[in-house]
């Protein structure tokens, strides 16, 4: 995520306003495509229920308070409740987002 200027102490209208910092409406299989092309490798997309996502964010380390938090995220990015497409972003940093299949190789070409 790119560092953003401290807004609110600037005093130019930015005060009390909440920002929807997402970029493009994906699906998995279109971040699964990109990060493929990014990473040069296949990347395979697997559709699991809410009790098997539960049990693999707890073999990776999640805690079990955390648990049902990220598998209602989950739930809610399945329903569309999370679905806000904003150019808040691009607002905010005065110039286009990076595309993400450039963000995601440059990211993988700094390790």
């Amino acid at each position: 995520m790119p560092r953003l200027p401290r807004l609110s102490s600037r005093g130019d209208g930015h005060e009390n306003k909440v920002y929807e910092l997402g970029g493009p409406l994906r699906t998995y299989a279109e971040l699964a495509s990109m990060a493929a092309e990014a990473l040069g490798r296949d990347v395979p997309l697997q559709q699991v229920d809410d009790d098997t996502y539960a049990g693999i964010m707890k073999s990776a380390g999640v805690p079990e308070f955390a648990l049902p938090i990220v598998t209602a995220i989950q739930q809610a990015i399945r329903a569309g409740t999370l679905a806000v497409e904003s150019g808040d972003l691009e607002k905010l940093l005065v110039r286009p987002v990076t595309p993400l299949v450039q963000a995601v190789s440059a990211l993988a070409a700094a390790k």
